[in-house]
């Protein structure tokens, strides 16, 4: 007996549960949408003032030749304006590494703001400039000659090689060799005093 009263009660708890049971379902999207925002808006102070923390101590880089750098831009006609002015005795080669660098940290800045920019690498800017396009003039800081200058629509090619990581290795094996060619010569000149 009372293996039916348990039965009983049993069968009444099931039959109050499913009277709870919403006659209403919930569709589930199953397959979400993950691609970027339809807008994008960098913020054009952030963007420049991240570019310009990634070189980290200028002075530690081979473009100690840049005395000032500014980005700016307009999200509605997707262009970014980057300036740039060196000391006198810097050259176009010089300014075209610099270009470079500043792609490639200015995409990296960017991917901080909108992870759905891809990273710059060794092989390609990113894909910033996929999406903006560049106006960037490097000029001579004392008199005002025009180093080097690049104007890109989105999506266009850019002219340059993007492999800064070799320029910046070359350029701390020369300034090693060159303080210890300091060192050296220095070392000579004690000696020579004191005898």
């Amino acid at each position: 007996m009372r293996s039916i009263k348990l039965f009983a009660a049993a069968l009444c708890a099931a039959a109050l549960c499913t009277a709870c049971v919403p006659e209403q379902k919930t569709n589930v999207n199953l397959d979400p949408d993950f691609s970027a925002p339809e807008t994008i808006e960098l913020d054009f102070t952030v963007l420049n003032n991240d570019t310009i923390a990634s070189f980290g101590e200028i002075i530690n880089t081979p473009y100690t030749f840049i005395t000032a750098l500014s980005i700016d831009g307009d999200n509605g006609s997707k262009r970014i304006t980057v300036n740039a002015e060196t000391v006198d005795g810097a050259n176009e080669e010089d300014a075209m590494h610099f270009a470079s660098a500043v792609l490639r940290h200015m995409d990296d800045a960017a991917a901080d703001q909108y992870p759905s920019f891809e990273i710059s690498t060794s092989d390609s800017f990113g894909t910033l400039y996929d999406t903006y396009g560049v106006d960037m003039k490097i000029v001579n800081g004392s008199d005002g000659t025009e180093l080097y200058v690049l104007n890109t629509e989105p999506g266009g090619e850019i002219a340059l090689d993007p492999d800064i990581e070799t320029y910046e290795e070359e350029w701390q094996e020369y300034m090693e060799l060159y303080l210890t060619g300091l060192q050296d010569a220095q070392t000579g000149d004690e000696a020579a005093e004191a005898e």
